[in-house]
C-alpha cells in the first residue's frame, strides 16, 4: 500500500509527536500517559493509511503491537471515552499540521524545531548569569525572547 509516506518521514514525526507530548514514545515503559499517547499515535498514522508494519518500525515496536494499540484507541473511541478523544483529537491535529494537511503560513516541523531552540536558548540563558549584562533572570529572558524573535523572522522568509 502507498501512502506517499517514507519510514524516514514517520520516524521523524514520531520524533516530534515525542517533543509535543513531552514523552518518549520509543521507549518501552508501560506508563498510561506514554501508552496511550502512543497509541492514539498508531490510530492516526493507520487512519492515513501506513502499515502497521512501518508504524511499528518507527516506533521500534512489533505489528502486532500496533494492531492491539490501534484496536484499544478505536474501542474507547467507540464508547465516547472522553480522555482518548482529547488525546486523539491532539494527535490528529499534530499529524495534519506535520504532514502538511493543513493550511499554514509556515511548515509545523519549523515551528516545532524552533520551539525545541527557543526553550533551549532560554534554558541556557536563565542559567548563564555570565552571558548578557543583564541584572536579573527577567532581563535576560526578555533580551533572549528578542533575539528568537529575529531568528524567526530569517527563518519564516528563508521558508
Amino acid at each position: 500500500m502507498e501512502t506517499g509516506y517514507s519510514e524516514k518521514d514517520i520516524r521523524c514525526f514520531v520524533d516530534v509527536a515525542s517533543e509535543y507530548f513531552k514523552v518518549d514514545l520509543l521507549s518501552n515503559t508501560r506508563l498510561e500517559n506514554v501508552v496511550s499517547a502512543r497509541q492514539s499515535l498508531f490510530y492516526v498514522l493507520r487512519s492515513r493509511g501506513i502499515p502497521y508494519s512501518i508504524i511499528g518500525k518507527a516506533f521500534n515496536k512489533n505489528h502486532a503491537t500496533v494492531i492491539h494499540g490501534h484496536k484499544k484507541v478505536t474501542d474507547y473511541i467507540n464508547i465516547k471515552d472522553k480522555a482518548t478523544l482529547a488525546l486523539y483529537k491532539e494527535a490528529e491535529m499534530l499529524a495534519k499540521e506535520y504532514f502538511n494537511e493543513s493550511p499554514i503560513v509556515i511548515s509545523f516541523s519549523t515551528v516545532m524545531r524552533l520551539n525545541i531552540y527557543k526553550n533551549r536558548l532560554v534554558e541556557f540563558i536563565k542559567d548563564s548569569e555570565y552571558l548578557l549584562p543583564y541584572d536579573t533572570k527577567e532581563e535576560r529572558i526578555a533580551a533572549a525572547e528578542v533575539i528568537i524573535k529575529e531568528v524567526l523572522k530569517d527563518e519564516i522568509k528563508s521558508e
